[in-house]
């Protein structure tokens, strides 16, 4: 497998990281209402994919201020 340089974790991490997140998110706001169905597993996915292409972007443009306001939050080691 070809690997990316390192220059692109922050972006890989956040394309990872929120889709994780948006996949459990919508995946617990979806199967409580339409039940677990072939159906209900269509539904989580088109919102799955809706709610990633959204919090993707969203994720890249907050990451640096949330990492401020963390480091404002800690210590340095």
């Amino acid at each position: 497998m070809q690997r990316l340089p390192s220059s692109y974790a922050p972006y890989l991490f956040a394309a990872i990281q929120s889709a994780i997140t948006t996949g459990v998110a919508t995946g617990i706001a979806t199967v409580p209402i339409v039940g677990l169905t072939v159906q209900s597993m269509t539904r989580w996915g088109i919102s799955w994919v809706i709610s990633w292409l959204i919090m993707l972007p969203i994720v890249l443009a907050l990451a640096p201020l949330i990492r401020r306001m963390v480091a404002t939050m800690t210590l340095p080691e």
